[in-house]
């Protein structure tokens, strides 16, 4: 099951990449003109780096021009131009005094779109490194972090498309519909009352809604080799530390010796007397007055006189003592 969830999201990633292609190549808003409110004069299309311009009649440019000599709209803006030049002319002193807010929407379109070409790419880059990384966790080496990664860098690109596309609607578009002509020209020639937004847009929306898809089976494509490589590091990883710790053995050095191979000077000679609780023989230091003889013991008494020696003359009840004048 993980490895055809990979591959859908892959293949998410190829339709994500080829929506992103088409898009780029659609225009993204169009601004309509209308003579006497019923016939269409003309209308500019706004993709992301070009504006075109197709006036189906000149009539309307004519009554522009009649209430100005100092520019030719329909020779200056008909055809197709770099957005910043088309800015350049709108916001000319003669159209923009006649044409309100044409300045500020094809400028912001001149800035906007151009940061839409450069996160496009840069989105389709991130697509081509996460899809590379997900093949190399399939077929070579079915780690973790090749699929961390790769879903990191796809939620960067389509959260990049999406601020640039939520920024381009209230800057670019809604500016551009707000286009107004002054009162008197407005009689005779007009801008479209609805709205502008056109189809490469929308695509662009539609292929950031397939990365989003491609995320949610990022989080769901674990495959099964991965699940036995966790398994593998952590059987390795307990016998090391049983390795560490001698297994239970203390490094197979029995009484005396810790974890880390150091001999236990507790152990070693001087330092108490009898068998230890491993069976070996501890020497009693000679300041103790040494071990003493079996064959000594309870109900041996010394001379009368002398000193009773370590482990000697200690009576035994109900025997009678010797030595002591009784």
């Amino acid at each position: 099951m993980g490895r055809q969830t990979v591959h859908f999201a892959m293949a998410m990633s190829g339709v994500s990449a080829f929506l992103t292609l088409v898009a780029l190549c659609l225009p993204l808003h169009q601004v309509s003109f209308w003579g006497g409110g019923a016939l269409l004069l003309g209308k500019v299309k706004v993709y992301t780096a070009f504006a075109q311009a197709d006036f189906s009649s000149n009539d309307g440019c004519s009554i522009i021009n009649l209430m100005t000599d100092k520019v030719d709209i329909c020779n200056d803006v008909a055809g197709s131009h770099n957005l910043h030049d088309m800015s350049q002319r709108f916001c000319a002193p003669a159209i923009d005094g006649i044409l309100k807010n044409a300045c500020n929407g094809f400028s912001l379109a001149y800035a906007i779109g151009t940061a839409v070409i450069i996160i496009a790419i840069i989105n389709l880059a991130l697509q081509g490194i996460a899809a590379w990384m997900l093949y190399h966790y399939m077929y070579n080496a079915p780690k973790k972090q090749y699929r961390e990664v790769s879903l990191i860098l796809v939620a960067a690109g389509t959260s990049l498309v999406g601020l640039c596309l939520g920024a381009y609607f209230p800057l670019v578009s809604l500016t551009l519909d707000s286009i107004k002509i002054i009162p008197g020209i407005s009689l005779f020639v007009s801008t479209s009352s609805g709205t502008g937004v056109s189809v490469g847009y929308w695509i662009f929306w539609l292929a950031a809604l397939f990365q989003v898809v491609q995320i949610v089976l990022y989080k769901h494509s674990k495959i099964s080799e991965e699940r036995r490589l966790v398994q593998l590091k952590m059987q390795e990883q307990f016998e090391a530390e049983l390795a560490v710790g001698g297994g239970g053995d203390w490094g197979g050095g029995g009484y005396g010796a810790d974890p880390y191979g150091q001999q236990d000077p507790y152990a070693q000679q001087g330092y108490g007397g009898g068998m230890d609780p491993y069976g070996q023989q501890a020497a009693m230091p000679p300041s103790w007055g040494g071990q003493p003889p079996m064959s000594q013991g309870y109900g041996q008494q010394p001379a009368y006189g002398q000193q009773p020696a370590y482990g000697q003359g200690m009576p035994q009840p109900g025997y009678p003592q010797q030595g002591y004048g009784y």
